[in-house]
């Protein structure tokens, strides 16, 4: 088991599905696949009902979600306390307004919370035809 796996969990978990959460974590739903199944091996538990669309949660999976956040949260906090430089500067971002509009304020409010030394420059473009 390793954090990646994890990660893809609560992917899968939080946008409802194996391809929704490939696309919100930029893998393939393939690649998705193989590490819930990897993680299902190494566990020796189905966490997943793929006999239902969307695939619903088992309650072993449950239980897994439950456990990976609180191990995730561990391993930020972890990554967070070691000392040494603080990361500042400025980061230039771009996005489109879609971006905009669903993952920049999460993702923002989580870098600012790591990285509160870090100015960050957002950028919102227009599609070009």
């Amino acid at each position: 088991m390793d954090t990646r796996q994890l990660e893809t969990l609560l992917a899968v978990e939080r946008y409802g599905g194996f391809a929704s959460a490939a696309q919100a974590i930029n893998l393939t739903a393939f690649a998705v696949s193989q590490q819930i199944s990897a993680l299902e091996r190494e566990l020796g538990a189905e966490l997943f009902d793929r006999s239902r669309r969307p695939p619903v949660l088992t309650t072993k999976g449950a239980e897994v979600v439950r456990s990976a956040r609180k191990i995730l949260q561990i391993c930020t906090e972890t990554k967070v306390s070691v000392p040494g430089d603080p990361v500042r500067g400025t980061l230039a971002l771009g996005t489109l307004r879609t971006g905009a509009d669903s993952i920049m304020p999460r993702s923002l409010a989580r870098l600012h919370e790591l990285y509160p030394e870090l100015s960050v420059r957002l950028r919102i473009g227009r599609r070009r035809s």
